[in-house]
């Protein structure tokens, strides 16, 4: 039987045993649009035309491209999961959005 070897996705460290603390981290992102368009209950108001929707999105789509632009990349949902030593756990829940390395790194005028 061969050991499946498991390490840090943070650090790179490997946890060896089944004593090695592991944390297993979830992230889910998805793009919320205009909260009107998520709302079940403005279906119930006014029906949903397939062609006036698409009317709609082709004319916003044509107002926000620029010719000299290329087109951007859709933002797909993210949904990852890390494993995580016992340090980069402690270090990612005191700071999970990394914002105190970014604060550090400001300059500020003299």
């Amino acid at each position: 039987m061969q050991q499946v070897l498991i390490s840090c996705d943070y650090c790179g460290t490997e946890l060896q045993s089944p004593h090695d603390a592991r944390y297993e981290l979830r992230m889910e992102a998805k793009l919320i649009g205009h909260p009107a368009a998520n709302d079940d209950t403005a279906l119930e108001h006014e029906p949903l035309d397939p062609l006036d929707a698409m009317e709609d999105y082709l004319a916003e789509s044509e107002e926000t491209l620029d010719d000299s632009a290329e087109l951007a990349q859709p933002v797909l949902p993210l949904d990852q999961t890390f494993d995580l030593c016992a340090a980069c756990y402690a270090r990612i829940q005191s700071d999970p959005l990394g914002l105190d390395g970014v604060r550090r790194l400001e300059f500020h005028g003299r």
